[in-house]
């Protein structure tokens, strides 16, 4: 279902090439944006089922929500796992968003619940990573107590999005000692908003 006024007919005193552009741009209810036959870029609409507004970017991008807006939640996963290895990082909570647009800015935390090594003085690099294991920056963890250490709150980056899949891991590699560093918590991104132009396709 879709409510639109109707178009002004060309002998209207008003000018109706002017009004008939702004008319595009009319927001629309529908069931679904799919409901709109040949959108155009810039024209909005309101999902009836969701209450959620969207705005058509072109054909290639097509509906998204407002640029200028965070738009909340995009994945979240749980994990447990132990970095045993000097070398070879290990990457806990993987989660790949798919069907990304470019310039959108992910926040990405790494919530511990739980962090603990197992051998006194090891000293472990702990990172969050996009699309590849190589830690860029890292925060240093020693183990002071064997069997008890704790990171408050976690770790956290942003990352700017491109129209791809896109993985993000929580990184921890032993950078000295001989113990193993276990690992508990969550991995959460959300879209915090744009980091450049809206798409124009």
């Amino acid at each position: 279902m879709t409510r639109r006024l109707p178009p002004l007919p060309a002998s209207h005193p008003w000018d109706p090439a002017a009004y008939n552009r702004l008319l595009e741009q009319t927001l629309n209810r529908v069931d679904a944006t799919s409901d709109i036959a040949n959108p155009v870029r810039g024209m909005s609409a309101v999902d009836l089922d969701t209450m959620e507004v969207f705005v058509y970017y072109g054909a290639t991008t097509g509906w998204a929500r407002p640029w200028h807006q965070p738009w909340g939640h995009v994945s979240v996963s749980s994990y447990f796992d132990n970095a045993t290895s000097g070398t070879t990082a290990l990457t806990a909570g993987s989660t790949a968003p798919t069907s990304l647009i470019a310039n959108r800015l992910h926040h990405v935390v790494w919530w511990t619940e739980a962090l603990a090594g197992t051998v006194n003085a090891d000293t472990f690099s702990l990172d969050v990573t996009k699309d590849s294991t190589s830690i860029v920056s890292a925060t240093t963890a020693n183990v002071t107590s064997a069997g008890s250490f704790h990171l408050p709150g976690g770790l956290q980056r942003f990352f700017t999005t491109s129209a791809a899949s896109h993985t993000y891991r929580a990184v921890a590699q032993r950078t000295a000692g001989t113990g193993v560093l276990g690992c508990r918590g969550y991995l959460v991104v959300t879209d915090a908003g744009p980091n450049g132009a809206a798409p124009n396709d």
